[in-house]
């Protein structure tokens, strides 16, 4: 069952890669001009507010946001502590987290870009 979810997201890993890099009909240079990321590239020092201008224009796609989500959820349901934490005594008062609830609302919401789901 990992093995599929584990297929699954490298398909539409490469599904996304394939889109993303798809010829647009336009010319490189027009794409590279209005692409964030081409304007840093290559560069050692850039300015941050670039940086996150760069990683936010990649799209959100929320059939891989599902596939993390549903193998993060799988992993964790093999780990106790995730019940434990809930519960857990004094002085661990600050990860009273429910981690499966988090990601069940992470799968219900949508984002601006891919990297906000990742934030």
């Amino acid at each position: 069952m990992a093995g599929l979810a584990l297929l699954r997201t490298i398909i539409a890993a490469i599904s996304l890669a394939s889109t993303t890099f798809a010829d647009t009909g336009t010319g490189l240079e027009e794409r590279q001009a209005s692409d964030p990321c081409a304007a840093i590239a290559n560069q050692t020092y850039v300015v941050p507010s670039k940086v996150i201008a760069c990683l936010s224009s990649f799209a959100f796609n929320p059939t891989l946001r599902d596939n993390i989500v549903d193998v993060v959820s799988k992993t964790l349901n093999f780990h106790t502590s995730t019940n434990y934490q809930l519960f857990a005594p004094p002085p661990f008062l600050d990860v009273h987290v429910d981690i499966q609830a988090e990601l069940k609302r992470i799968k219900g919401s949508s984002y601006s870009s891919d990297f906000a789901l990742h934030k």
